[in-house]
């Protein structure tokens, strides 16, 4: 004969599942809870796009939205050594490489100047130190102007070759068909 069970009235099992860890909603928010698979993907999705929007080498620096102001002013300091008077130097090449979504943007103490002759730009600091750069700037770009021009300028003539070689062969060729079918 199987032993018989004891079974607890049912008010006294709802009493201890009240009473229970598991049933009071403090339980799944605490540290020690267990997450719910909703809960674990969304915060893998979140360490995901945090670790790619930082850079873990730099202090955890944080990824920014350029203004385009901002990034007038980081073109600008590309350029930075095209404008010296003393030599003459090319564009930099720009590539993809170069630019980041990483920048931090702040004033250097020591830069000597007083805030009444701080600029907003680069470009009108520029201005102010150096007055005949306006006019390098406009001789440089004439120069580049006149180079574009003619680096055009020659292919297109290459272009009006190439297309004038194509027209004789095609025409070469036809005639040699004809001269063939001619000949029978």
């Amino acid at each position: 004969m199987l032993p018989q069970r004891r079974t607890a009235p049912a008010s006294s099992t709802q009493a201890m599942m009240q009473k229970a860890v598991t049933q009071s909603s403090d339980f799944y928010r605490s540290s020690n809870s267990v997450q719910g698979y909703e809960t674990r993907v969304a915060a893998n999705k979140a360490a995901r796009k945090e670790k790619k929007g930082t850079l873990t080498q730099w202090f955890g620096m944080k990824r920014t939205t350029l203004t385009e102001s901002q990034k007038q002013d980081l073109d600008l300091l590309q350029y930075r050594n095209f404008v010296s008077k003393d030599a003459t130097h090319q564009a930099p090449k720009k590539t993809t490489i170069d630019q980041t979504d990483f920048v931090e943007f702040g004033y250097f103490s020591g830069t000597g100047r007083n805030k009444r002759r701080r600029y907003k730009t680069f470009a009108d600091e520029w201005m102010e130190e150096n007055p005949e750069l306006e006019q390098i700037v406009k001789q440089r770009v004439k120069r580049n102007i006149k180079a574009n021009k003619k680096e055009k300028e020659k292919t297109a003539r290459k272009e009006k070759f190439a297309k004038k070689k194509g027209k004789e062969s095609q025409q070469s060729k036809r005639k040699g068909k004809k001269s063939a079918s001619a000949d029978f």
